[in-house]
Protein backbone atom coordinates (compact mmCIF):
# COMPACT_ATOMS: atom_id res chain seq x y z
CA UNK A 1 0.00 0.00 0.00
CA UNK A 2 2.96 2.33 0.57
CA UNK A 3 4.64 1.38 -2.72
CA UNK A 4 1.90 1.62 -5.35
CA UNK A 5 0.94 5.12 -6.58
CA UNK A 6 -2.44 6.27 -5.35
CA UNK A 7 -3.67 7.51 -8.74
CA UNK A 8 -3.31 4.00 -10.24
CA UNK A 9 -3.53 1.87 -7.13
CA UNK A 10 -6.39 -0.26 -8.49
CA UNK A 11 -4.56 -1.00 -11.75
CA UNK A 12 -1.41 -2.04 -9.94
CA UNK A 13 -3.36 -4.27 -7.53
CA UNK A 14 -5.19 -5.89 -10.45
CA UNK A 15 -1.94 -6.57 -12.28
CA UNK A 16 -0.45 -8.04 -9.11
CA UNK A 17 -3.51 -10.26 -8.59
CA UNK A 18 -3.33 -11.59 -12.16
CA UNK A 19 0.39 -12.31 -11.90
CA UNK A 20 -0.05 -13.98 -8.53
CA UNK A 21 -2.90 -16.15 -9.84
CA UNK A 22 -0.80 -17.37 -12.76
CA UNK A 23 2.15 -18.12 -10.47
CA UNK A 24 -0.13 -19.97 -8.04
CA UNK A 25 -1.55 -22.19 -10.80
CA UNK A 26 1.86 -22.96 -12.27
CA UNK A 27 3.55 -23.55 -8.92
CA UNK A 28 0.77 -25.94 -7.86
CA UNK A 29 1.40 -28.09 -10.94
CA UNK A 30 5.18 -27.93 -10.48
CA UNK A 31 4.86 -28.87 -6.80
CA UNK A 32 2.91 -31.97 -7.81
CA UNK A 33 5.57 -32.90 -10.36
CA UNK A 34 8.26 -32.37 -7.72
CA UNK A 35 6.55 -34.81 -5.36
CA UNK A 36 6.09 -37.32 -8.19
CA UNK A 37 9.79 -37.13 -9.02
CA UNK A 38 10.78 -37.52 -5.37
CA UNK A 39 8.42 -40.51 -5.11
CA UNK A 40 10.17 -42.07 -8.07
CA UNK A 41 13.51 -41.66 -6.31
CA UNK A 42 11.95 -43.12 -3.15
CA UNK A 43 10.51 -46.11 -5.04
CA UNK A 44 6.92 -44.97 -4.53
CA UNK A 45 7.22 -44.43 -0.79
CA UNK A 46 5.48 -41.54 0.99
CA UNK A 47 8.92 -40.76 2.41
CA UNK A 48 9.07 -38.38 -0.58
CA UNK A 49 6.90 -35.86 1.30
CA UNK A 50 9.74 -35.33 3.76
CA UNK A 51 11.57 -33.44 1.01
CA UNK A 52 8.96 -30.69 0.85
CA UNK A 53 11.34 -28.51 2.84
CA UNK A 54 13.56 -28.34 -0.26
CA UNK A 55 10.70 -26.85 -2.27
CA UNK A 56 9.94 -24.29 0.43
CA UNK A 57 13.62 -23.45 0.89
CA UNK A 58 14.32 -22.86 -2.80
CA UNK A 59 11.32 -20.66 -3.52
CA UNK A 60 11.48 -18.98 -0.12
CA UNK A 61 15.04 -17.97 -0.99
CA UNK A 62 13.95 -16.64 -4.39
CA UNK A 63 11.17 -14.62 -2.73
CA UNK A 64 13.60 -13.25 -0.14
CA UNK A 65 15.99 -12.07 -2.86
CA UNK A 66 13.25 -10.08 -4.58
CA UNK A 67 11.99 -8.66 -1.27
CA UNK A 68 15.51 -7.49 -0.41
CA UNK A 69 15.87 -5.84 -3.82
CA UNK A 70 12.53 -4.07 -3.39
CA UNK A 71 13.47 -2.90 0.11
CA UNK A 72 16.84 -1.56 -1.07
CA UNK A 73 15.15 0.34 -3.92
CA UNK A 74 12.55 1.64 -1.46
CA UNK A 75 15.33 3.05 0.69
CA UNK A 76 17.15 4.54 -2.29
CA UNK A 77 13.99 6.37 -3.26
CA UNK A 78 13.56 7.95 0.17
CA UNK A 79 12.36 5.17 2.45
CA UNK A 80 10.11 6.00 5.39
CA UNK A 81 10.86 9.71 5.28
CA UNK A 82 10.62 10.68 1.62
CA UNK A 83 9.42 7.80 -0.57
CA UNK A 84 7.33 8.71 -3.60
CA UNK A 85 6.58 6.03 -6.21
CA UNK A 86 8.06 6.38 -9.70
CA UNK A 87 5.48 7.73 -12.16
CA UNK A 88 6.49 7.88 -15.85
CA UNK A 89 3.14 9.55 -16.60
CA UNK A 90 4.07 12.51 -14.39
CA UNK A 91 6.31 15.40 -15.59
CA UNK A 92 8.30 15.09 -12.34
CA UNK A 93 8.80 11.33 -12.81
CA UNK A 94 7.34 10.62 -9.37
CA UNK A 95 3.90 10.83 -7.78
CA UNK A 96 3.44 12.88 -4.65
CA UNK A 97 1.90 10.85 -1.84
CA UNK A 98 1.33 11.46 1.88
CA UNK A 99 4.13 10.02 4.03
CA UNK A 100 2.84 7.72 6.78
CA UNK A 101 4.29 8.70 10.19
CA UNK A 102 6.59 5.95 11.51
CA UNK A 103 8.89 5.30 14.45
CA UNK A 104 12.55 4.59 13.72
CA UNK A 105 14.86 2.21 15.63
CA UNK A 106 14.57 2.62 19.40
CA UNK A 107 17.49 1.65 21.64
CA UNK A 108 15.23 0.48 24.48
CA UNK A 109 13.53 -2.19 22.38
CA UNK A 110 16.71 -3.14 20.58
CA UNK A 111 18.22 -3.96 23.98
CA UNK A 112 15.16 -6.08 24.80
CA UNK A 113 15.74 -8.10 21.62
CA UNK A 114 19.43 -8.44 22.56
CA UNK A 115 18.43 -10.11 25.83
CA UNK A 116 16.23 -12.58 23.94
CA UNK A 117 19.06 -13.42 21.53
CA UNK A 118 21.45 -13.75 24.47
CA UNK A 119 19.02 -16.18 26.06
CA UNK A 120 18.80 -18.24 22.87
CA UNK A 121 22.58 -18.62 22.67
CA UNK A 122 22.95 -19.26 26.40
CA UNK A 123 20.26 -21.95 26.58
CA UNK A 124 21.67 -23.62 23.44
CA UNK A 125 25.02 -23.99 25.23
CA UNK A 126 24.05 -24.54 28.86
CA UNK A 127 21.50 -27.28 28.11
CA UNK A 128 24.09 -29.47 26.39
CA UNK A 129 25.96 -30.70 29.54
CA UNK A 130 22.68 -31.87 31.12
CA UNK A 131 21.61 -33.54 27.88
CA UNK A 132 24.99 -35.26 27.52
CA UNK A 133 24.81 -36.55 31.11
CA UNK A 134 21.38 -38.01 30.43
CA UNK A 135 22.55 -39.57 27.14
CA UNK A 136 25.51 -41.10 28.96
CA UNK A 137 23.22 -42.69 31.54
CA UNK A 138 21.11 -44.08 28.68
CA UNK A 139 24.30 -45.46 27.01
CA UNK A 140 23.77 -43.37 23.88
CA UNK A 141 27.49 -42.90 23.28
CA UNK A 142 27.29 -41.87 19.61
CA UNK A 143 25.05 -38.94 20.52
CA UNK A 144 27.35 -38.08 23.47
CA UNK A 145 30.36 -37.84 21.15
CA UNK A 146 28.47 -35.69 18.62
CA UNK A 147 27.31 -33.24 21.27
CA UNK A 148 30.66 -32.97 23.06
CA UNK A 149 32.93 -32.90 19.99
CA UNK A 150 30.75 -31.02 17.49
CA UNK A 151 27.63 -29.31 18.82
CA UNK A 152 29.06 -27.84 22.03
CA UNK A 153 32.06 -26.18 20.30
CA UNK A 154 29.85 -24.91 17.48
CA UNK A 155 27.27 -23.57 19.92
CA UNK A 156 29.99 -21.73 21.82
CA UNK A 157 31.27 -20.36 18.51
CA UNK A 158 27.77 -19.16 17.59
CA UNK A 159 27.49 -17.45 20.98
CA UNK A 160 30.83 -15.75 20.36
CA UNK A 161 29.68 -14.56 16.92
CA UNK A 162 26.48 -13.18 18.42
CA UNK A 163 28.40 -11.23 21.07
CA UNK A 164 30.60 -9.69 18.38
CA UNK A 165 27.58 -8.79 16.29
CA UNK A 166 25.81 -7.26 19.29
CA UNK A 167 28.88 -5.14 20.07
CA UNK A 168 28.94 -3.98 16.44
CA UNK A 169 25.26 -2.96 16.54
CA UNK A 170 25.73 -1.16 19.85
CA UNK A 171 28.74 0.66 18.40
CA UNK A 172 26.54 1.91 15.55
CA UNK A 173 23.84 2.94 18.02
CA UNK A 174 26.40 4.99 19.96
CA UNK A 175 27.81 6.42 16.71
CA UNK A 176 24.31 7.49 15.65
CA UNK A 177 23.80 9.35 18.95
CA UNK A 178 27.11 11.19 18.54
CA UNK A 179 26.82 11.90 14.80
CA UNK A 180 29.72 9.62 13.85
CA UNK A 181 29.93 7.38 10.80
CA UNK A 182 28.32 3.98 11.25
CA UNK A 183 29.99 0.71 10.32
CA UNK A 184 26.78 -0.77 8.96
CA UNK A 185 23.20 0.28 9.70
CA UNK A 186 20.80 0.01 12.62
CA UNK A 187 18.12 -2.70 12.21
CA UNK A 188 14.61 -1.79 13.26
CA UNK A 189 13.66 -2.95 16.74
CA UNK A 190 10.23 -4.24 15.69
CA UNK A 191 11.64 -6.98 13.50
CA UNK A 192 14.31 -8.02 16.01
CA UNK A 193 11.90 -8.14 18.98
CA UNK A 194 9.42 -10.25 17.01
CA UNK A 195 12.01 -12.73 15.73
CA UNK A 196 14.00 -13.00 18.95
CA UNK A 197 10.95 -13.56 21.18
CA UNK A 198 9.55 -16.15 18.78
CA UNK A 199 12.85 -18.05 18.56
CA UNK A 200 13.30 -17.92 22.33
CA UNK A 201 9.86 -19.44 22.91
CA UNK A 202 10.59 -22.15 20.34
CA UNK A 203 13.57 -23.24 22.42
CA UNK A 204 11.02 -25.05 24.58
CA UNK A 205 10.05 -27.17 21.57
CA UNK A 206 13.71 -27.98 20.94
CA UNK A 207 14.25 -29.11 24.54
CA UNK A 208 11.08 -31.23 24.36
CA UNK A 209 12.29 -32.85 21.12
CA UNK A 210 15.60 -33.79 22.73
CA UNK A 211 13.88 -35.19 25.83
CA UNK A 212 11.52 -37.33 23.77
CA UNK A 213 14.24 -38.69 21.46
CA UNK A 214 16.51 -39.53 24.42
CA UNK A 215 13.67 -41.40 26.15
CA UNK A 216 12.90 -43.28 22.95
CA UNK A 217 16.59 -44.07 22.39
CA UNK A 218 16.51 -42.49 18.91
CA UNK A 219 20.14 -41.44 18.58
CA UNK A 220 19.66 -40.35 14.98
CA UNK A 221 16.91 -37.97 16.06
CA UNK A 222 18.99 -36.67 18.97
CA UNK A 223 21.86 -35.82 16.62
CA UNK A 224 19.54 -34.32 14.01
CA UNK A 225 17.87 -31.99 16.52
CA UNK A 226 21.25 -30.95 17.92
CA UNK A 227 22.54 -30.15 14.44
CA UNK A 228 19.35 -28.24 13.64
CA UNK A 229 19.84 -26.05 16.73
CA UNK A 230 23.39 -25.15 15.71
CA UNK A 231 22.43 -24.42 12.11
CA UNK A 232 19.44 -22.34 13.23
CA UNK A 233 21.58 -20.21 15.56
CA UNK A 234 24.26 -19.62 12.93
CA UNK A 235 21.68 -18.73 10.27
CA UNK A 236 19.92 -16.41 12.71
CA UNK A 237 23.16 -14.53 13.37
CA UNK A 238 23.93 -14.40 9.67
CA UNK A 239 20.50 -12.97 8.87
CA UNK A 240 20.85 -10.22 11.49
CA UNK A 241 24.28 -9.31 10.12
CA UNK A 242 22.86 -9.27 6.59
CA UNK A 243 20.00 -6.98 7.63
CA UNK A 244 22.50 -4.59 9.22
CA UNK A 245 24.40 -4.51 5.93
CA UNK A 246 21.21 -3.83 3.99
CA UNK A 247 20.52 -0.84 6.25
CA UNK A 248 24.02 0.56 5.64
CA UNK A 249 23.76 4.17 4.53
CA UNK A 250 19.99 4.27 5.11
CA UNK A 251 19.26 3.62 8.80
CA UNK A 252 21.64 6.03 10.52
CA UNK A 253 19.53 7.44 13.40
CA UNK A 254 18.45 6.13 16.78
CA UNK A 255 15.67 7.11 19.20
CA UNK A 256 14.12 9.59 16.80
CA UNK A 257 10.60 10.81 17.39
CA UNK A 258 7.85 9.60 15.01
CA UNK A 259 8.61 10.74 11.47
CA UNK A 260 6.04 13.35 10.54
CA UNK A 261 4.41 13.86 7.16
CA UNK A 262 6.67 15.67 4.68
Amino acid sequence: MRIFPQSRFGQFCSAQAMLRSVCTCVSGILAGLFIDIMKWFCHGSDFAYRFLFLWSFIFGTVSAVFLVLVYIEWNRMGGDKHFHPPAPWSPEGIEEMPITPTVGPQSRWLKVSFWFFEGIMAVSVLCIPFMVWWMYIKHQMFAVKCYLMVFLPLSLFAWYLWRRLKVSIMYDMDAARNNRQLRNGIPHHGMLVLVSSQMFILLGAWVAEIIITINMNLQGGIVAFGAARVVTNLMLIGCIWFICRIERGFSVAIDEKPIEVS
